[in-house]
């Protein structure tokens, strides 16, 4: 299970919702990026000590202090981080500087594709960074915060003068078990209709850059299926992997039964875990491998991929 968690869209962060911008982002794998002008945190995952983080960072100011990637603990805040300082790069333990990468032109105008790596989080703990697939940072030392036993959220947020999206701009957030500088993130919208509509409410209500709390779908009755198909993948050269695909649902307060997150391929439906929206939420679903083949999905798989929402008993 390389992939931990990704995301790009306003329904993947807290609070919500986002300053969303097209500058400086691959408009052919995310529909926008985040403009750094506020704190927004992901939604949680499971704790880790060692990951390796990927965010697309762009900015044309030389100011200073955007801790533009943060892992870091959900409920303390603590955290390691990245911090834009001018043309510079740095590494920091909530917010003392740990590592200074010197001049790297981060501020030219140019779009970076920046990972960091942690490998033993704690007193002897190891962080590189790379941007561009270079290697910019390497610290080996303490990371680690009282009573806390590993990191399950990132974030980002602006620096303490009101960072603008002129100054800098974040997308195709992942957080992986392996190396993480060569994937990208590929956001799939809702675009049409799918094969079975049985809920009250068709694809255009939920498939706003901006979630909408007045436009949804729903029903009340129990084993009700809903599908729509997808955007599928970019206009690129076909020869790459697909780690996971991902699905996020955010939910009304219901009491009427639970419902399940899923994906049609080859004409059947495959569903998660059933999840309880007795209270308002946002939950995810990870599928790994193709459910329907059980090894890795392939670009004509995703292109070919329905969302899928049953409504099931609790």
């Amino acid at each position: 299970m390389a992939v931990i968690w990704c995301g790009n869209e306003d329904v993947d962060f807290y609070p919500n919702p986002l300053d969303i911008v097209t500058t400086g982002t691959r408009t052919d794998y995310v529909r926008y990026g985040v403009a750094l002008d506020r704190q927004i945190v992901s939604n949680r995952f499971q704790e880790l000590t060692d990951c390796w983080c990927s965010v697309r960072f762009w900015a044309s100011s030389t100011g200073s202090g955007a801790p533009f990637l943060q892992i870091r603990d959900y409920d303390s805040g603590n955290n390691i981080q990245l911090c834009k300082s001018s043309h510079n790069l740095l590494l920091r333990k909530n917010t003392t500087t740990l590592v200074d990468s010197g001049d790297i032109q981060l501020s030219d105008g140019n779009r970076k594709k920046i990972d960091l790596q942690l490998i033993n989080y704690g007193a002897t703990a190891t962080v590189n960074v790379f941007v561009n697939g270079i290697k910019v940072i390497e610290y080996t030392g303490d990371v680690s915060f009282a009573g806390i036993t590993g990191f399950n959220c990132i974030a980002t947020r602006p620096s303490s003068d009101s960072f603008s999206s002129v100054r800098g701009v974040t997308s195709e957030f992942i957080v992986a078990t392996e190396d993480t500088r060569n994937m990208s993130l590929k956001t799939l919208a809702p675009v049409a209709a799918g094969d079975v509509n049985e809920w009250v409410g068709d694809h255009t209500d939920i498939n706003e850059d901006i979630a909408n709390e007045n436009t949804y779908i729903h029903t009340e009755e129990l084993d009700k299926l809903f599908n729509a198909s997808l955007s599928g993948m970019p206009a690129v050269a076909k020869v790459y992997t697909v780690k996971a695909v991902k699905l996020t649902c955010r939910t009304g307060q219901s009491t009427a039964g639970g419902i399940q997150l899923g994906v049609k391929t080859n004409g059947v439906n495959y569903f998660g875990t059933t999840k309880d929206p007795t209270i308002e939420d946002t939950f995810e679903e990870f599928f790994h491998t193709n459910p329907e083949t059980g090894i890795d999905w392939t670009p004509e798989d995703i292109d070919n991929l329905q969302l899928s929402i049953r409504s099931v008993t609790l």
